[in-house]
Formats: C-alpha cells, sequence, structure tokens
C-alpha cells in the first residue's frame, strides 16, 4: 500500500474509533439519566413507604424554624409581665418598663429581620448554606444568653436585636435545601407547624415556670 493510501486508512480509522468512543459516552449518559428517571420516579410515588423517609427529612430540616416561633411569641409573654410590675409597683429588683419600651421589645425584631435577610444572602454564597445554619446559631445563642441575663430594659432590647438578626439569617436557607430534595406539599405545611410548635412550646413553658425563665429556655432551644 502507498504511503498516501496507508495514512488515509490510518486516519478513518481513528476517526472511527473517536466515533465509537464517543457513542459509548451517550449510551453511557443515557444509561444514567434512565436509571436517575426511575430513581426519581420511586419517591415521586405517593405510598407510605416512600412519603416516610421525606416527611422525616422534611421535619428534621425544618426543626431550625422552632427558634422563629419562640422569637415571635417571647414578646407576648414577656411584655404583660413587664406592665404588670408596673402596675403593682413592686421595688423587688424586677424589671419594669414603659409602653414605649415595650413597643420597641415588641417591634424590635422586625426592624432587624430584614438586615438579616439579606446577610444571610450574602453569606450563603460565601461559605454555603450549611454552613449559613451553623454560623446562624451563634448570634442566636449570644442574643438569647443576653436577655436570659438582662437586668435592664436597654439588654433586653438588645438581645431582640440580635436574636432577631439570627431569625432570618439561618432557617430561611433551609427553604433553598428543601425545596431541591422533597416534594412541595411538606415544605410550607412542616415550617409553619414547627412555628406553632415553638409558639405553643414558649406559652407552656412560661405558664410553668414564670417569664423570668423564658430567656434560659429560649437560649437552651437554639443550643
Amino acid at each position: 500500500m502507498d504511503p498516501i493510501g496507508a495514512s488515509c486508512f490510518s486516519l478513518h480509522i481513528e476517526e472511527n474509533n473517536r466515533a465509537i468512543i464517543e457513542e459509548r459516552k451517550q449510551d453511557r449518559k443515557f444509561s444514567e439519566i434512565i436509571v436517575s428517571c426511575r430513581s426519581l420516579s420511586h419517591y415521586e410515588g405517593r405510598t407510605f413507604k416512600t412519603l416516610l423517609p421525606q416527611i422525616l427529612a422534611a421535619f428534621i430540616a425544618a426543626g431550625y424554624h422552632i427558634v422563629v416561633g419562640i422569637s415571635l411569641a417571647y414578646s407576648a409573654i414577656l411584655i404583660p409581665a413587664l406592665d404588670r410590675n408596673v402596675t403593682n409597683g413592686t421595688d423587688d429588683g424586677e424589671i419594669t418598663a414603659t409602653k414605649t419600651e415595650c413597643s420597641w421589645i415588641a417591634s424590635v425584631l422586625v426592624i432587624i429581620i430584614p438586615l438579616g435577610a439579606l446577610s444571610g444572602g450574602v453569606i450563603m454564597d460565601q461559605v454555603g448554606r450549611l454552613n449559613t445554619l451553623k454560623l446562624a446559631a451563634i448570634p442566636s445563642v449570644l442574643g438569647w444568653s443576653l436577655i436570659a441575663a438582662a437586668t435592664n430594659v436597654p439588654m433586653i432590647i438588645f438581645g431582640r436585636l440580635i436574636v432577631g438578626f439570627a431569625s432570618d439569617t439561618g432557617p430561611y436557607r433551609i427553604y433553598s435545601n428543601m425545596d431541591n430534595r422533597l416534594i412541595p406539599i411538606f415544605q410550607s405545611p412542616v415550617n409553619r407547624c414547627y412555628r406553632s410548635t415553638g409558639h405553643s412550646a414558649f406559652s407552656v413553658h412560661n405558664e410553668e415556670t414564670g417569664y423570668e425563665h423564658t430567656g434560659p429556655y429560649g437560649c437552651n432551644t437554639n443550643m
């Protein structure tokens, strides 16, 4: 065979080999897609066996929202107690608050939440979702610790500021995780269920122990 013919034949063989390799790669990718679709279709079923893992995952992931419910419920528990101290005119070292101070205690959480939401998005882009959740626990614990150790109203307000910042920095990052992994029907109900749980648990704890112990309870819940 002449050199030119041999060269053309060699190129033809190489092209055929490359085409075969490329075709095998495409077949492999197609097989992976088929397997993935079969796996997803298994979990998209409505049987109890396929729904149970997703229900458990949703409840575990959304557990952080208990903190949000506790934070929102705290002012409803604390303010009547502070007002009761003023009405009774007690002078036994208990904290008292004016109506203006009570309004600040109730509203300061809502004021700081937008800043926590914006900061949480930036932090999540830098360090990831899971690390953002871990970091959000730090200001939450610090805020509740400050509230638990408060000796005056400014300490309570400042503690509420820190808690409010953490309330939207961490818990709502869970939504992005749940959206990718769970059936949508479980996402919203579970989050609201946990917030209601936080409200109820905090109210029951207050009835049993008094408002003085609700600050340490909030700190322990975060930890």
